[in-house]
């Protein structure tokens, strides 16, 4: 059994973060979602699988979590969180997206992300 972190999507501009680079986005009049692509990679079902984030380097760190309740084997799933607030601007941040391992999960290294990210 495994989990993958496929991909982190920013909303509402739908902007696909990337690690290697630094990110830049514009804030809304909302605060924003991130959409976090996960895959089971196993044979088997996984139920009430958490994703969290956590955003660092600001005068404040902003985190969220929410759950998955159920990816088949080989699926693909979207979880959305949200920012409880507006991340500070003009400073570079560091967003840390987490797929909490599943019990015996062997592979973790692909299971957590880090993407700089500035807000305009």
């Amino acid at each position: 059994c495994g989990t993958e972190l496929l991909s982190t999507t920013l909303n509402p501009d739908e902007i696909v973060l990337t690690p290697d680079s630094l990110n830049t986005a514009s804030l809304g009049d909302q605060p924003p979602e991130i959409d976090v692509e996960v895959q089971n990679g196993g044979d088997s079902e996984i139920n009430g699988l958490v994703i969290n984030f956590e955003l660092t380097g600001g005068a404040e760190t902003i985190q969220g979590e929410t759950t998955i309740d159920r990816i088949g084997s080989g699926g693909v799933e979207t979880a959305t969180l949200a920012f409880e607030t507006e991340p500070e601007t003009g400073v570079e941040l560091s967003l840390e997206v987490n797929v909490v391992p599943v019990a015996g999960e062997p592979l973790t290294d692909n299971n957590t992300s880090v993407y700089p990210i500035i807000f305009e």
